[in-house]
Formats: structure tokens, C-alpha cells, sequence
């Protein structure tokens, strides 16, 4: 298993797909040959390819990147954005990733979104559920039914074991 983090801030993150990184973490966890240290592949029927995506949710983000200076001697560069709608945007996009419903399907196993309202600025991280942008208990993106699916994954591809 491997995890990959994607941080993208700004209104121009809206415009992109996740698609290139969420393809590569797909190419990864299904590729055929050998890794780098000529370690034989573990056979496609034999993984399990899932992504857990965070959306972060929040009208206001300080980012790390624009913040570089001395915070205690100037204010910080606060960014802001049109939310839900810019949340909802994202966790919508997603919907295009493929999945896949067979062990020799390409695409994802499961695809889990948390969305977060995190400013960044030091106060409290929210979780957001029960409400847009959030994914609805009855989403197959819900965390609930992500976890509940990988748990079913697991024990029937790797019951022999």
C-alpha cells in the first residue's frame, strides 16, 4: 500500500483534474515487472488499489508555500475562496476516476473523500458530513461505506490467506 498526497491551493486548483496523479497511484498499484530492486511484481488479481482523498473545504487558507516570511512580524497572505461551491467542484471531479467492479477491471477498488474545513491558521480542523460538499452517507465515496468496502475487498480477494 502506498499513500500519495497532492496539496493544491488556489483558484486555479479547481481547473486541474486530479486525473495525472490519481493515474500514476493507479499505474503503481496495478503495474506488471518488476519494482526497483528487481523484486517480482505482486500480480494485478492480487492488489488492491484505493485512494482517500481530502477536500479541504474552508473560505479562507493560509498556504505555507505564500507564507514563507516571519508571521510573528507580518500578517500572514490569506487566501480565499468561493466555498461550498469550490469543494463541491472537486469532490464532483472525482466522480470521473474510474473504478473498478472485478479484480482485472482497470481503476480504483475503493475512493474515500474526507472534506475538511481547515484555514490553516491555527484554530480548530472541522470534519464536514451530513451536508454538501460533503459525500451523503448513501456515497459510495461516504468513509463509512470506504472502509466498509476495503474490509469486504480484503477478506474475499485474500481469504486463502
Amino acid at each position: 500500500m502506498s499513500a500519495m498526497g497532492v496539496p493544491i491551493h488556489g483558484p486555479a486548483a479547481f481547473d486541474r483534474r486530479p486525473e495525472p496523479h490519481a493515474r500514476s497511484a493507479h499505474f503503481r498499484a496495478h503495474a506488471f515487472g518488476s519494482d526497483r530492486r528487481g523484486r517480482q511484481a505482486i500480480p494485478v488479481r492480487q492488489r488492491l488499489a484505493a485512494g482517500l482523498v481530502r477536500v479541504n473545504a474552508a473560505p479562507t487558507f493560509v498556504s505555507p508555500d505564500l507564507n514563507k516570511h516571519d508571521l510573528k512580524t507580518t500578517p500572514p497572505v490569506v487566501c480565499t475562496h468561493r466555498q461550498p461551491q469550490d469543494a463541491r467542484k472537486v469532490v464532483d471531479g472525482l466522480h470521473d476516476l474510474q473504478r473498478r467492479s472485478t479484480a482485472s477491471d482497470s481503476g480504483f477498488d475503493a475512493l474515500g473523500v474526507v472534506v475538511l474545513d481547515c484555514p490553516s491558521d491555527g484554530t480548530q480542523v472541522a470534519h464536514v458530513t451530513g451536508h454538501p460538499p460533503a459525500p451523503a452517507a448513501t456515497d459510495d465515496f461516504d468513509y463509512a461505506r470506504f472502509i466498509h468496502r476495503l474490509a469486504h475487498l480484503y477478506a474475499t480477494r485474500f481469504s486463502g490467506l
